[in-house]
C-alpha cells in the first residue's frame, strides 16, 4: 500500500460507512436526520426552493424508535450489575481500564457500538517502558497496558493469515485521529507497532517500528480483537439495528406524506378568475390579495369569480394506516417499547414465552461482548503479571419475581436438609426477592439482630 493510502479504509470496510452513518443518525434522532436534509427526506417536487423545503421539513417529526430501542436494550442488560470475579489487587486497574473510563462504561460503549455497527476494535495497548522502573512503580506511574476502543469508522483494515496452523491477525490499521494512523503487524513472527503521522505538507511519514515486550520477551500475536456478534470476523457483518433503522426512515417518509396532506386540508387554496389588475399606467400586473379576517376584496370586473379549492381528504386514512403499520413492524423487529398493549390480559407465563425469543438474541450479544471484554482485560492483566478475572454481563431480562409457591417449595427443601441456607438466599436474590446489594452475611446479621431485639415470650421473665 502506498503511503497516500495508509489512512484510507479497505474496500471491504469502506462500503459499510454509509450504512453506519445512517444508523448513527437514526440513533442521534431528529436533529441529525434534519441536518442530512434530502439524504433522508427528498424534496416534494423538482425545483422546490430551499425556503419552502425547510418549512416542509420542519413540519415532519422523526419518531425516535431506534434511539429508544438502543436505550431499552442497554437498560435491560444493565438492569442487574455484571458478574465480576476479581482479586482486590486489580480493582484500581479495572476502574481505569481505558484512558477515559472504567470497566462498566467500557461495556456500555461496546454494547451500544455492537448494536449500531457490529464492528468495533478493542486493542490492548501499552506505552513504551521506561528504563529503571520496577513493575510496581511502572504500574503506579501509569506505565501499564490500557484498553483502547476503535469505532468501526476508525478501523481501516484487518488482515488475517495462518500462523502456527491457526487463523490469526497479521495486519491491522487503525485511525487514532485525522493525522495519526496506527499500524499493527506481525513481522517475522514478532508483533510490531508502526505509527504514521501526517506532515504539514500532507505527506504520511512512518515512525520507526516499536516492538512491545512482555517481561523482556517479544509477542507473537496482535493484541487486538473485533467485537462483533460474528466470531472471528474481519469484515463488517450486518448490525442488529439495521432493519429497524430502515423501517424508522420509512416511517419518517410516510409521516412526511401524511403531514403534507394534512396541511393541504387545513389550508384551502383561494383563487380568483376573470380579473386583471392594472397599475397607474394601465399596465397589467399580478394582483396581490391579502387573506385575513379584516380584509375585503373589491373586484370591479363583474366577470370576476372568487373560489376556494379544498382537499377532499381522500387518502388520509391510508397514509395514517401506513404509519401505524410501519410502527407495528418496528415493534416486531426490536422496538418492544413501541408496541401497544393487548386488550386482553396476558398471563405472565405466556408473556415470558413470547419475550424469550427476543431476549435470547440480546443475551447472545451480551455474552459475546462479555467474552471479548474478559479476554482483552485478562490480556492486559497478564501483561503485568496480575491475576485474571471472570466477567459476564447480565442476561436475565424478565423481571418476574418468584411466586409465594416457589418460595414455599424451596424452603421445604432447605428444611429437609437438601439445600443450604446460603444457596437458598442466592436463589431468592436471583428471583428478585432480595436486593442484589445485600450479602448473605449481612442478611444473617440482620436476622440475628431481629431475634435479639424481640421481647421475651416467657412470662416468668417479668
Amino acid at each position: 500500500m502506498h503511503d497516500t493510502d495508509i489512512a484510507s479504509p479497505s474496500p471491504e470496510i469502506a462500503c459499510h460507512l454509509t450504512r453506519w452513518k445512517r444508523n448513527r443518525d437514526a440513533v442521534a434522532g431528529q436533529d441529525a436526520i434534519r441536518a442530512a436534509k434530502t439524504a433522508y427526506l427528498p424534496r416534494v417536487y423538482e425545483g422546490q426552493d430551499d425556503r419552502e423545503y425547510s418549512t416542509y421539513q420542519s413540519r415532519v417529526v422523526f419518531f425516535p424508535a431506534t434511539q429508544r430501542t438502543l436505550e431499552n436494550h442497554i437498560g435491560l442488560v444493565f438492569r442487574k450489575d455484571p458478574s465480576i470475579v476479581a482479586d482486590d489487587s486489580v480493582a484500581d486497574i479495572l476502574a481505569t481500564i481505558t484512558p477515559r473510563y472504567g470497566l462498566e462504561d467500557l461495556a456500555r460503549e461496546l454494547l451500544a457500538e455492537t448494536l449500531i455497527t457490529n464492528f468495533t476494535g478493542l486493542l490492548v495497548d501499552t506505552p513504551p517502558s521506561k528504563a529503571g522502573l520496577s513493575a510496581a512503580t511502572a504500574i503506579q506511574a501509569g506505565q501499564r497496558p490500557f484498553l483502547s476502543v476503535y469505532r468501526g469508522e476508525s478501523v481501516l483494515e484487518v488482515q488475517q493469515g495462518i500462523i502456527n496452523n491457526r487463523f490469526a491477525l497479521t495486519r491491522v490499521r487503525l485511525l487514532d485521529d485525522e493525522s495519526t494512523v496506527r499500524e499493527l503487524v506481525i513481522a517475522d513472527g514478532v508483533y510490531q507497532v508502526i505509527m504514521h503521522r501526517k506532515s504539514e505538507g500532507g505527506q504520511w511519514i512512518a515512525d520507526a517500528p516499536i516492538t512491545p515486550t512482555k517481561g523482556g520477551a517479544t509477542l507473537s500475536e496482535i493484541p487486538f480483537e473485533i467485537v462483533s456478534t460474528k466470531a472471528g470476523c474481519i469484515e463488517p457483518p450486518k448490525a442488529p439495528l439495521d432493519d429497524l433503522v430502515i423501517l424508522n426512515l420509512s416511517h419518517y417518509l410516510a409521516s412526511a406524506d401524511l403531514s403534507n396532506v394534512l396541511r393541504c386540508i387545513g389550508h384551502p387554496i383561494r383563487f380568483v378568475t376573470g380579473y386583471s389588475a392594472k397599475d397607474d399606467g394601465g399596465n397589467v400586473v399580478q394582483p396581490q390579495f391579502v387573506v385575513r379576517a379584516d380584509q375585503v376584496w373589491v373586484l370591479d370586473d363583474p366577470q370576476a369569480k372568487v373560489g376556494i379549492s379544498e382537499h377532499s381528504g381522500a387518502g388520509v386514512d391510508a397514509l395514517r394506516d401506513q404509519c401505524q403499520d410501519i410502527a407495528a413492524q418496528m415493534a416486531q423487529v426490536g422496538a418492544r417499547a413501541l408496541a401497544t398493549e393487548k386488550a386482553a390480559a396476558e398471563a405472565a407465563e405466556t408473556h415470558a414465552i413470547r419475550r424469550a425469543s427476543e431476549n435470547s438474541s440480546l443475551a447472545a450479544l451480551a455474552n459475546r461482548v462479555s467474552a471479548h471484554i474478559e479476554r482483552q482485560v485478562n490480556r492486559a492483566l497478564g501483561w503485568i503479571n496480575l491475576p485474571t478475572i471472570s466477567y459476564r454481563l447480565n442476561t436475565d431480562y424478565l423481571p418476574v419475581p418468584m411466586s409465594a409457591q416457589d418460595i414455599t417449595a424451596l424452603l421445604s427443601v432447605v428444611q429437609a436438609g437438601r439445600m443450604s441456607a446460603e444457596t437458598f438466599f442466592a436463589t431468592l436474590k436471583q428471583g428478585e426477592i432480595v436486593p442484589d446489594s445485600l450479602s448473605y452475611e449481612d442478611e444473617r446479621d440482620r436476622i440475628e439482630q431481629d431475634v435479639a431485639d424481640r421481647p421475651p415470650t416467657d412470662t416468668g421473665a417479668f
